[in-house]
C-alpha cells in the first residue's frame, strides 16, 4: 500500500518535509485525483523470461506492471510512464539522506501525498493540483 497513506501532505514535499512528526494515518476519501493517485503498485512481475524468480518492478523501468488506482481501477503502466515520487530518508531501507534531486518510487511515495498524481499523460512529470510545483 502507498506510504502516502501514512504522512501528511506536507511530508511528501521536499521542501516542507520535517520528519515523523509529519507521520499519521491519512483519510482515503480525501485523495484529490483517485484515478490518477496510485494506491498499490506490484514490485515484482514473474512473466518475464529469464527471471524465474522475478523480476523487480518498480520503479524507473521500462518493465509493465500493475497499479491500482484510488478508484479502484487497475491497469499495467511502465515505471518510466510515472511521476517520481519524493524521497522518504527515515524508510528503514533508506541508505543515506536524500537531496533534492533523489526522486522517491512513482506511487509508493508520490509527491503531495494522496493530493499528489502518479499517473502522466505525456510522460512529463504529473501535475498535483496547486501552482507550487
Amino acid at each position: 500500500m502507498a506510504s502516502t497513506a501514512y504522512a501528511g501532505r506536507e511530508y511528501w514535499d521536499f521542501s516542507t518535509q520535517q520528519g515523523p512528526s509529519q507521520w499519521g494515518a491519512q483519510q482515503l476519501a480525501s485523495t484529490v485525483f483517485p484515478s490518477e493517485k496510485g494506491l498499490l503498485l506490484q514490485m515484482t512481475v514473474y512473466e518475464l523470461p529469464g527471471f524465474p524468480d522475478g523480476h523487480p518492478a518498480c520503479c524507473y523501468t521500462h518493465i509493465k506492471t500493475g497499479v491500482l488506482w484510488m478508484d479502484l481501477s487497475g491497469v499495467e503502466e511502465r515505471g518510466t510512464d510515472l511521476a517520481p515520487g519524493v524521497p522518504n530518508p527515515w524508510h528503514r531501507l533508506a541508505r543515506r539522506a536524500a537531496s533534492p534531486w533523489h526522486h522517491g518510487a512513482p506511487v509508493l511515495e508520490t509527491r503531495h501525498g494522496l493530493a499528489g498524481r502518479d499517473r502522466t499523460r505525456t510522460g512529463a512529470p504529473a501535475a498535483t493540483g496547486d501552482s507550487t510545483r
